[in-house]
């Protein structure tokens, strides 16, 4: 089992491709894509940590973050990102086996927070920052030696999901 990071799929959202210039001409053909890149190279037995804004749905149409779901290998977590409007029980239902707010891997010294903008209160603990929300802002921030900031955003990792040895590499 590999552990995975991805996140700003923005499934739904038809606007995110004028904004961040994503090479794709409708949201259909961006979520086909996502999915297919993502299946490449997740497999069925793996986990993925999405650091947030994995759909762009309003309330009312929280089930289609599962119809997204069932077609993404792997078991499935969530920290939350914020156009990520649900209740944390419709992600549950939906598919998500978990949802947080910030996500810890201790022993591999990582912090998972969608915005980085939450860095300067988790660094004293953690060497990696794993997040999302800038989109094409950046790849990678070093702020040290050891404390850097890595963004998992599909805008920047070819829409697809990065592993965790790839972020320690990083």
């Amino acid at each position: 089992m590999t552990t995975y990071f991805t996140a700003d799929q923005h499934f739904f959202h038809k606007n995110i491709i004028r904004y961040c210039d994503r090479p794709y001409a409708n949201e259909k053909q961006m979520r086909t894509d996502i999915i297919t890149r993502h299946n490449q190279v997740v497999r069925p037995d793996d986990e993925v940590i999405h650091v947030g804004d994995f759909a762009m749905v309003g309330t009312s149409q929280w089930e289609k973050v599962g119809a997204v779901l069932k077609h993404l290998n792997g078991t499935h977590h969530l920290v939350i990102g914020n156009h990520d409007d649900c209740k944390w029980d419709k992600y549950i239902a939906c598919g998500f086996s978990s949802v947080h707010s910030a996500l810890w891997f201790k022993e591999d010294g990582i912090c998972c927070v969608h915005d980085p903008s939450n860095w300067a209160v988790v660094q004293h603990n953690f060497d990696i920052m794993v997040c999302g929300h800038i989109h094409g802002l950046f790849d990678v921030i070093r702020e040290s030696e050891t404390k850097k900031v890595v963004n998992v955003g599909v805008d920047v990792r070819d829409f697809k999901p990065i592993s965790m040895n790839q972020v320690k590499e990083l």
